[in-house]
């Protein structure tokens, strides 16, 4: 799973990210101004097969996700 991808900006705030149940930390997508696709977090090294990825907002008004890509 490579980054995923969300938008910046002054009302979101701080993300939980998850990776098949196990936190992978926290992320702030705050931003003084507007940023769309913005890369906040990647994972390498994944077993081949199928993944969960959950996004979990901890802090903000909004929380944005534009996408994400899986690459072989």
């Amino acid at each position: 799973m490579r980054p995923r991808r969300s938008t910046r900006r002054p009302d979101q705030g701080s993300v939980e990210v998850f990776v098949d149940g196990a936190s992978q930390g926290s992320v702030d997508t705050t931003a003084t101004t507007r940023q769309v696709q913005a890369e906040i977090f990647g994972v390498e090294g994944l077993t081949a097969g199928e993944h969960t990825a959950q996004i979990v907002k901890r802090r903000a008004q909004y929380t944005t996700l534009d996408g994400f890509r899986v690459t072989d």
